[in-house]
């Protein structure tokens, strides 16, 4: 009977720890102020650039320099990333198909979009661009 009982509680014991691994905050989550909800949120790019998350549909990228201002709205926005020249992300175009789109970050122009990952890839790969699309949760979330 001792053996059974051993048998049965192991495998729940395992997935409890699993399943505490995987949906509890580890150290390197992302720094989330206090009163920002996951459809109203702001990302800093740097000095000049933000994202400013509005609602579960839309985003805008801002750029701001003085009284220099400029926002891209960027629909169904899923991933993001940054260096010191450009922007990256994706965004959804529907349930099967995804933008990838690369911004250099002086001029504010999109320089490359595709449908493609593979493409994508590489031409972050031509740009010297190191960095991979990470979800939102990943970055500080601030207050807008």
């Amino acid at each position: 009977m001792k053996k059974i009982t051993v048998i049965a509680i192991v495998p729940i014991v395992i997935l409890a720890l699993l399943s505490y691994i995987f949906y509890s905050s580890s150290i390197e989550e992302s720094y989330k102020e206090e009163g920002t909800k996951p459809t109203d949120y702001v990302i800093k790019i740097g000095d000049n650039y933000t994202l400013d998350k509005t609602s579960a549909k839309e985003s805008s990228l801002v750029y701001q320099n003085g009284n220099d201002r400029r926002s891209m709205n960027i629909d169904y926005l899923v991933k993001l990333n940054w260096n010191d020249n450009y922007i990256i992300y994706s965004k959804k175009e529907n349930v099967f198909k995804r933008q990838y789109c690369i911004i250099q970050k002086v001029t504010g122009d999109v320089v490359y979009t595709t449908s493609r990952l593979k493409e994508f890839e590489k031409e972050l790969k031509d740009r010297n661009i190191e960095k991979e699309l990470l979800k939102l949760s990943k970055f500080d979330w601030y207050l807008p």
